[in-house]
């Protein structure tokens, strides 16, 4: 092999990796995003499954009823050796109460197969991206890694966006409410992802679900005050200061861009040591310890790795095009 061939393998290999790593990268994030979903309607089921039980019970009883009352109307005129015709029509009644009672009592049971089939999917397909994730990192050193959690993460924020492109345009939203929808997909993702944390930490499904609410109004909170993704999900209550601030950097020098992008780094690096602590503290919802118990277990090189992921991913979200 000649070195000019040694060098196009090696390109080829390299670009292979790459290509790979990459798939890897946005199939893990997609899949994050997916199993997110999934759980929070799992969720959301669950949460109604006491009322559909109180509703269920009380036709299955009505049912049972109906189907001993029809038992011993025929056992009666059975032992009063009534026409063949009248039994047959009465057995006919069973048959009929009988079949109503086995379907409720399916339906109950599927139900329940149901919510817990929808939590097993969910967890699949978590530990399917924690795979797809482990698989693109596998190798690289700590920058690699930290690329491919950008690149899971922008492509969990392009999947919001295209959440987002669905219900303006299926929904024709009033253009009042456009911020609020921007924030509707994200909600809806940090509750199920949080959620099913709780639930896999050994919560039970009342608790799992106030923490999951709580953290999605939270972050969804923290990101309309201090959003600085290119408005991706809507307008924050800094813009206003930040236009006064951006317009005194006229010029279009580098120098100038770079605060106004900075600006708005730094408020994406805000946001996500904020939603980390936020997050960790209100675990008190339902692992039983006080905040303050919460805090001192705190990861703070999680927090610290994600606030330069999130800071990154707002170098490449929100500065595109400063």
């Amino acid at each position: 092999m000649t070195d000019a061939e040694k060098i196009l393998k090696s390109y080829r290999s390299a670009v292979e990796d790459i290509a790979s790593r990459a798939g890897d990268t946005i199939s893990g994030g997609a899949k994050n995003s997916l199993s997110s979903d999934v759980n929070s309607a799992a969720s959301v089921y669950n949460l109604t499954q006491g009322a559909r039980d109180s509703m269920t019970n009380d036709y299955i009883s009505d049912c049972a009823y109906s189907l001993n009352r029809a038992k011993s109307d025929l056992a009666q005129l059975k032992a009063m050796g009534a026409d063949t015709r009248d039994i047959r029509s009465q057995q006919n009644i069973v048959d009929d109460w009988q079949r109503k009672y086995n379907a409720a009592i399916i339906s109950e049971n599927a139900q329940r197969r149901a919510t817990q089939a929808a939590y097993g999917l969910a967890d699949d397909i978590r530990s399917s991206a924690a795979k797809d994730i482990a698989r693109a990192k596998d190798g690289l050193g700590y920058a690699g890694q930290t690329a491919v959690d950008v690149g899971a993460a922008l492509t969990e924020m392009g999947l919001d966006s295209a959440k987002t492109w669905y219900l303006n345009n299926r929904f024709n939203v009033n253009p009042a409410l456009e911020d609020y929808v921007k924030l509707a997909p994200l909600a809806g993702r940090k509750y199920g992802e949080n959620t099913q944390k709780a639930r896999l930490d050994g919560a039970g499904v009342g608790k799992a679900s106030i923490y999951g609410a709580a953290t999605a109004i939270t972050d969804t909170t923290i990101e309309k005050a201090f959003d600085g993704l290119n408005g991706i999900y809507g307008k924050s209550a800094t813009d206003k200061f930040a236009g006064i601030f951006k317009s005194e950097l006229k010029d279009g020098s580098l120098r100038n861009k770079l605060a106004k992008a900075s600006f708005d780094d730094a408020g994406e690096g805000f946001e996500s040591i904020a939603t980390d602590i936020a997050n960790q503290l209100l675990k008190s919802v339902y692992n039983g310890n006080d905040s303050l118990e919460n805090w001192y277990e705190t990861e703070w090189g999680r927090v610290g790795h994600n606030m330069l992921v999130n800071t990154i991913v707002g170098i490449l979200s929100g500065d595109v095009a400063f």
